[in-house]
């Protein structure tokens, strides 16, 4: 049965949530940034340089390695899987996530544009496991594929979105009882519900609530735990075992510099970074850091700050562009990002799928590789599919050389 949830929401001057304004008669969301709230117009000849006059080694000359991992084995500690492009794949215990899937050989409403390099691997919902929670970070089509939303539906527990990224998936079928959206520093406390019987089983997974965060701390707004229906039930049994909780995982969004424009729907709906953090006040503790897309501003210094760092930071590389430039991160701009965030470790992604913008496609990754080692800030570079435990030490083979 689907699992019960609150939504709470408390501001902060520090940390607000996203700003409104009126644009072109409609109310549309927008950043914190003055220069970038509505991003400038794109002259009509970067647009042409970017469709067809692509730069020297767009795409890649050979195949591009792929590991085939089991995604549904169970993992001890947090493991994450770059699956190509932005999206990802974490698993711990009994969680599985998946990242802005993109079950497609192309990003665009139209089969015949931006197709993805011939030389990579094309997953399917068959390769991961049930009871997923599933996190969109916006609605462009590279992050918001309708076709792999609707092949994910029956194995997903939640789809974790942005506000009004619901529109969609609504739209598209999707219960409204498994969408969860949120405002910039909202988050999800989700618990395991613990049978103290010999053998241990996992009742269900609660929501234990939707908090904000604020100052250095977080505040929870209300501490209510929301089990699964099926635990309730059990605890209103005087012969149940007796069931002791777990904090499993928190998911906050977080600010991100970008826009939603799809099909006319211009910033109709939120974009948003997110923290990932598996099993807080235990050993296992890790934090990760999911930038999602967007450019360099002051809000990955308040992130960094908050947090007080991460074991991993999943960071856009490529897509930038002149043109575009408050919407992408700059390869100079990465690197502040990466010391703003406090990461220990980075993981490249937004690039080895589709053609990055005016740029080399492995550009970024080799200017990454070579300039966060002086800050002492190792790079992560795992192949597709590989299946990397956070925060451990990584041999990079330079497969994109």
């Amino acid at each position: 049965m689907p699992l019960k949830f609150h939504i709470f929401s408390l501001q902060s001057k520090e940390h607000s949530g996203v700003e409104l304004m009126r644009y072109k008669g409609k109310t549309i969301f927008c950043n914190e940034n003055k220069e970038a709230k509505i991003p400038p117009k794109i002259p009509l000849k970067e647009v042409i340089k970017y469709y067809y006059r692509y730069p020297k080694n767009a795409k890649p000359k050979h195949k591009i390695p792929f590991i085939e991992s089991n995604f549904k084995i169970r993992k001890d500690t947090p493991h994450i899987a770059w699956l190509g492009h932005s999206s990802l794949f974490f698993t711990h215990n009994n969680i599985a996530i998946l990242v802005d899937p993109l079950f497609s050989m192309y990003a665009s409403p139209f089969a015949c544009i931006n197709r993805a390099f011939s030389q990579t691997k094309c997953y399917k919902n068959d390769d991961f496991p049930h009871a997923l929670l599933v996190i969109i970070t916006h609605s462009h089509f590279d992050h918001l594929d309708k076709s792999s939303i609707l092949s994910l539906d029956t194995q997903t527990m939640y789809f974790i979105c942005p506000l009004e990224v619901g529109i969609y998936l609504r739209k598209w079928g999707i219960k409204g009882s498994k969408i969860i959206e949120l405002d910039w520093w909202q988050g999800v406390s989700f618990e395991n519900v613990l049978d103290s019987s010999p053998n241990g089983w996992v009742q269900g997974v609660g929501v234990r609530n939707l908090w904000i965060s604020e100052s250095k701390n977080f505040k929870n707004v209300k501490n209510d735990t929301i089990a699964a229906e099926s635990s309730s039930k059990d605890s209103k049994n005087k012969h149940a075992p007796t069931q002791k909780k777990s904090e499993i995982l928190k998911i906050t969004a977080t600010p991100a510099q970008h826009n939603s424009a799809r099909l006319g729907d211009f910033n109709k709906t939120l974009w948003a970074s997110f923290v990932l953090e598996f099993s807080p006040n235990t050993p296992q503790y890790k934090k990760v850091f999911l930038s999602g897309d967007g450019g360099y501003y002051t809000h990955f210094k308040r992130i960094g700050d908050m947090f007080q760092g991460f074991d991993l930071a999943c960071l856009e590389s490529g897509q930038f562009n002149c043109a575009w430039r408050y919407s992408h991160s700059f390869p100079f701009e990465i690197l502040q990002e990466a010391k703003d965030l406090q990461a220990s470790m980075v993981l490249p992604i937004h690039w080895a799928r589709f053609v990055a913008g005016s740029h080399e496609w492995n550009e970024v990754i080799r200017f990454l590789y070579e300039n966060l080692h002086k800050l002492n800030i190792p790079c992560v570079a795992p192949k597709i599919g590989e299946l990397y435990p956070i925060g451990t030490t990584y041999d990079n083979q330079m497969w994109w050389e």
